[in-house]
């Protein structure tokens, strides 16, 4: 009787055993439940570093990874908001206590695994020492973690920041070119200052060259900067050529926020050509360190369009052909980009 009530405990912890398991279907994410250290790697500025990120677990399966950080004499702390979830975790957030405060509210889902002794988060792997991180840098694993749905712009000291500010007014008060970056091509987009400028601001319009259905003009936004409260708006969007052109109305206000050389108004607007280079080349080398993703053929099976369907005549051609000038780098737009970048 005795054997058979040992053959029971052992068959009813294992039954706990396996029923905790069952219960928890993502081995490794209660290590994002209780204090600790996990190392990732980012990529800022262009470069791959290991940072190491402190655990604080909070109620309810929320918690945050947090991270001391300092920039020309500012220090602060850098946070990542998240709230465990079945087979992974939410990104809910970023904050940072420095460079002006900057924060946001996200919502990025992440499937969490155990992969090689690492905690795997939507393909980036989070470890549970600088060593396991470093030897991933050392043979460039493309294990960096995405953060790019819940980005913050980067950490600059006040100083530059207060000289890229005074940059961009000058600019925007005198006239000059700011530069876009349009699918990794840096354009240039000019500056035309009104004569009359207000107190406490610029106001004045961008504009671009452009070719619509054969037709050259000029694609412009309006702009107003307040400068007490870093405000921009975009105001008035439209086109004009030699026959015409068009207009809408419009108000997009924006807080901007000034880096390096480099000023975020929804898009990054460069004070430089050499600015924007950077940056294209620094978004370039972030691609090189991200997971690669599963790949897909983006194209449906079976697709038509009106055109396949109506057969043209031997020799014809078609409209949108005709109609298309492809511009050099940094030459006017066509047809598929009559628009600015930084417009409504």
């Amino acid at each position: 009787m005795r054997a058979w009530i040992q053959v029971a405990v052992v068959l009813g912890a294992a039954g706990v055993a396996i029923a905790q398991r069952a219960a928890d279907p993502t081995p490794g994410l209660d290590r994002l439940a209780r204090p600790g250290s996990l190392y990732m790697i980012l990529v800022e500025d262009g470069v791959a570093r290991c940072q190491r990120w402190a655990v604080v677990p909070g109620a309810a399966g929320q918690g945050q990874l947090t991270r001391a950080i300092e920039s020309g004499g500012e220090r602060g702390a850098d946070a990542i908001d998240f709230e465990l979830a079945p087979g992974g975790l939410i990104v809910t957030g970023r904050g940072r206590t420095i460079a002006d405060q900057a924060s946001m509210t996200c919502s990025v889902r992440l499937p969490v695994e155990t992969v090689d002794g690492a905690l795997a988060v939507g393909g980036g792997h989070w470890f549970d020492d600088a060593a396991g991180c470093e030897a991933a840098l050392t043979r460039q694993a493309r294990v960096a973690t995405d953060l790019r749905d819940c980005e913050l712009g980067p950490v600059v000291p006040a100083a530059v920041r207060a000289a890229t500010k005074r940059d961009l007014e000058a600019l925007l008060r005198g006239g000059g070119d700011v530069h876009v970056d349009v699918d990794g091509r840096c354009v240039p987009v000019h500056v035309a200052a009104s004569r009359q400028q207000p107190a406490d601001g610029a106001t004045g319009h961008f504009w671009r060259p452009i070719v619509a259905r054969g037709r050259r003009g000029q694609a412009s936004v309006g702009y107003r900067l307040r400068s007490s409260r870093d405000e921009f708006a975009r105001m008035g969007t439209g086109a004009t050529f030699r026959d015409g052109g068009y207009g809408v109305g419009c108000l997009r206000l924006t807080r901007l926020v000034y880096g390096r050389g480099e000023v975020f108004a929804d898009a990054p607007l460069f004070l430089t050509r050499d600015g924007c280079r950077a940056a294209a080349r620094a978004a370039q080398t972030l691609d090189a360190w991200l997971p690669l993703e599963p790949a897909y053929d983006p194209t449906p099976a079976r697709t038509e369009s009106s055109e396949a369907v109506e057969s043209r005549a031997p020799g014809e051609t078609s409209p949108a052909h005709e109609e298309t000038e492809a511009p050099a780098p940094g030459a006017q737009a066509s047809d598929a980009d009559v628009g600015l970048p930084i417009g409504c």
